[in-house]
């Protein structure tokens, strides 16, 4: 029955850890997909013969 207690003793900074991963994981994602938006944006602008009108401050993330 111990090592049942010991075991329990560690699931909250186990869960902790976990969700900091979690969160990390979240925020590449969110500037990976950041990145392929201004990627798309621009060919989108090049396909449609705009590229001039590229807002190139918009674009370097």
């Amino acid at each position: 029955m111990e090592e049942w207690r010991e075991l329990a003793r560690t699931v909250p900074g186990t869960l902790l850890r976990v969700a900091e991963g979690t969160i990390g994981l979240l925020g590449t994602l969110d500037s990976a997909h950041r990145k392929l938006a201004a990627f798309i944006r621009v060919v989108r602008s090049l396909q449609r013969g705009d590229g001039d009108a590229i807002n190139r401050d918009g674009v370097r993330e």
